[in-house]
């Protein structure tokens, strides 16, 4: 099996060029480093609607094209050259990913989320603590109202400022991924100071 981009990668990764050259340019990200939110919605969204970023590797039925994970990371490449700081490893490369990851059993989440992701209306990431995700020491319990999610993630990568905050947390039955609404009551999220101003991490107490 050849994990070396094919010559529909290479295309992908020509046009994907062209437009960060085109929108990301170094004066560009220069200028958004400093901003509050740090990328060009306008920009994000182009990525997304019309070169179809977003849901690469996502189902058809979703609104993805169903591409491999070569082709996503040609698109990584891409970004990383322009220091492109849009929350695309978080949302996509993070959140999406897990999302695709959940057995069978998840697919009433992957619909729900999926397709706001792929759309670019809704910027995800995700957040566990420690090392990996499966031995995360974050937590969760189930109450009368539903599960409720405690611990502290030391560094969320868009963390606070994302639409939506997939969890990794232990339960009885094992780790298992939450969805949290960032106005959930009890959240509170830190962003921390970053030596590289592309990239917004933050501190999450649940």
């Amino acid at each position: 099996m050849s994990f070396l981009p094919d010559e529909d990668a290479e295309g992908l990764r020509a046009v994907v060029r062209g437009f960060l050259e085109k929108r990301s340019g170094l004066d560009e990200v220069r200028r958004l480093a400093d901003a509050e939110r740090g990328y060009n919605r306008d920009v994000w969204s182009q990525a997304a609607k019309e070169l179809g970023l977003h849901g690469l590797v996502a189902p058809e039925r979703l609104g993805g094209s169903e591409a491999g994970h070569i082709e996503l990371g040609v698109v990584f490449e891409e970004m990383g050259a322009v220091l492109y700081g849009a929350p695309f490893l978080a949302s996509i490369g993070f959140a999406a990913t897990a999302l695709l990851q959940l057995d069978p059993s998840g697919d009433q989440a992957r619909d729900e989320y999926l397709p706001g992701i792929i759309s670019g209306d809704t910027v995800a990431t995700l957040a566990w603590a420690g090392p990996d995700l499966e031995t995360s020491a974050l937590d969760a319990s189930a109450g009368p109202d539903g599960w409720t999610v405690g611990g502290t993630a030391a560094t969320v990568l868009d963390g606070a400022d994302a639409d939506l905050i997939l969890v990794a947390a232990g339960t009885p039955a094992g780790t298992s991924l939450f969805a949290v609404d960032p106005s959930a009551e009890g959240l509170i999220r830190t962003p921390l100071t970053t030596l590289d101003s592309t990239r917004r991490l933050a501190r999450l107490e649940f």
